[in-house]
């Protein structure tokens, strides 16, 4: 790196479902040309509900990347101040006595422990649990994971040592000590949001003590003595601290300039989720939203959905749609909710607000004259009505007048779903103009903890808003209620989440 500039950088470690991503960004959250590494991966998954990581692979996919990317710096303008990094969460795996890993990184998709979920309903006042943690007793979560491995393969369970994260593992390989930020750490669902302490009647009922959990820390606490292998491996690194990883929803709010609640993130992607950042946590939750740790001093509230951009592939495969130019017009000229159809878009299960992980796909009022493109327009309009509904949950905690900000490939290249979801919710929707939200938001972040550049500082862009129209707003209400009526006859009366 050259030495005759001081500006600050961060480079950024992005591990997402499909690959790891390495980036480097100035104080202004702009890309830093010529620096850049990307190794891809997949999840696996098995019949039973399997989602899993090689821990090795996935290790060795972070640490191929980091080498690729310390290499590229020898040509850039400027002092790395930081390593930060986010990864997908919740995740877990399993380490023994020499803290090397004997469990695959169970993901949050893994849906095998959805039966041990329901015990731990049982045995934990769900409404006491969702207060505490910010979270549900649901399969995606930590503590059903690891009642369901205890299950299963006691032997297994029984050798393990250190429950960690992948973000906690890295930490340990690089500075001998698995740290755990207050938001990875919140996501596992056995976290106190209050105390910032893991939750000791959840510990309990999974018979596990601190001990055997990561060491938590708050999100700025980096750390810079470095193993001497790894120093001498990236030396160039050697004095910035590396910062402990964030949930990668984190990095998508502030990536996209959610940072205050007057902007509501809305990320459709395969799945998708609503999101806002707040001061504090609030002292009571809605029903059926989530409430995760940015740091000790802030954090996001709100719910996500295992329905996104994959119910339009999944129908654009079977119904073997036109092209997509020919379908965007088709679909803009169609009247709100004509069809008939009452569309509950469960082909992945479902979470917030009802976390009903057993849910199914349905498609109501189905004649002879339905035609394919009537079917995806009720199947978008329901995945809006998903996000109508966490909407709905937000809104005591937002001021009267905000605007929901749109990300996701998918979603944001179809200006007409985008227009659907802003008449459902009788909000404006901006769609965001910024490419790699997340690496953006974790470098953000990083500055932000840092005391170099406060979040608020940085400008809010945005491609184009999109506002609601009334008319067409007042017949999807009708429409919605249509939506929840039929949701509540085929999913036992409504919400398992807890009622307050």
């Amino acid at each position: 790196m050259s030495k005759h500039s001081t500006a600050p950088l961060v480079l950024t470690l992005d591990v997402g479902s499909s690959g790891v991503r390495v980036r480097l960004y100035d104080q202004s959250g702009t890309a830093v040309t010529g620096v850049k590494a990307k190794q891809d991966h997949t999840i696996t998954t098995t019949p039973d509900g399997g989602a899993v990581f090689d821990a090795e692979e996935l290790t060795n996919a972070c640490e191929a990347v980091l080498d690729a990317a310390v290499k590229q710096l020898d040509h850039v303008h400027g002092e790395v101040i930081a390593l930060a990094g986010d990864t997908l969460v919740p995740n877990i795996m399993g380490l023994d006595a020499n803290h090397t890993p004997i469990t695959p990184i169970y993901t949050w998709g893994d849906t095998r422990a959805h039966g041990d979920a329901l015990e731990l309903r049982k045995e934990l006042n769900p409404t006491a649990y969702h207060e505490r943690t910010g979270c549900i007793l649901h399969a995606s979560y930590v503590p059903a994971k690891l009642r369901w491995l205890r299950r299963t393969d006691p032997e297994l369970y029984g050798r393990v040592k250190c429950w960690v994260s992948v973000g906690e593992y890295l930490f340990l390989r690089w500075f001998g000590e698995p740290r755990c930020s207050f938001s990875v750490a919140s996501w596992s669902g056995l976290l106190n949001r209050h105390t910032l302490e893991w939750d000791q009647a959840t510990l309990a009922a999974l018979e596990l003590t601190p001990d055997q959990l990561g060491t938590l820390a708050d999100t700025g606490d980096g750390c810079k003595d470095w193993l001497p292998a790894y120093r001498k491996r990236w030396s160039v690194l050697s004095d910035a601290p590396c910062l402990p990883t964030v949930g990668d929803g984190v990095g998508s709010n502030i990536g996209s300039g959610c940072t205050t609640p007057d902007r509501v993130a809305l990320v459709v992607a395969t799945s998708g989720a609503m999101r806002v950042m707040l001061e504090g946590t609030p002292a009571q939750l809605p029903a059926g939203l989530w409430s995760y740790r940015v740091d000790r001093k802030r954090c996001l509230l709100g719910g996500a959905v295992s329905n996104g951009t994959n119910v339009f592939d999944w129908l654009d495969r079977t119904l073997q749609l036109p092209p997509a130019k020919e379908l965007e017009q088709a679909l803009g000229e169609l009247p709100p909710a004509s069809h008939g159809l009452t569309v509950l878009p469960f082909l992945a299960g479902e979470r917030s607000p009802g976390w009903a992980d057993d849910a199914t796909a349905a498609f109501v009022g189905l004649r002879l004259a339905t035609k394919p493109i009537q079917i995806l327009q009720a199947a978008l309009e329901a995945v809006a009505f998903r996000f109508a509904l966490i909407h709905q949950g937000l809104k005591a905690q937002l001021p009267a007048t905000h605007t929901l900000v749109a990300s996701g490939k998918g979603f944001v290249q179809s200006p007409t779903w985008v227009q659907i979801t802003a008449d459902v919710l009788g909000q404006p929707v901006v769609a965001s103009d910024q490419k790699s939200a997340t690496a953006r938001g974790i470098a953000l972040l990083a500055f932000d903890l840092l005391g170099t550049t406060p979040l608020q500082s940085v400008p809010f862009t945005a491609a184009q808003t999109f506002q609601p129209r009334p008319d067409r707003h007042a017949v999807y209400i009708q429409a919605l209620a249509q939506h929840t009526e039929l949701y509540n006859q085929l999913l036992h009366q409504g919400t398992i989440a807890p009622q307050h």
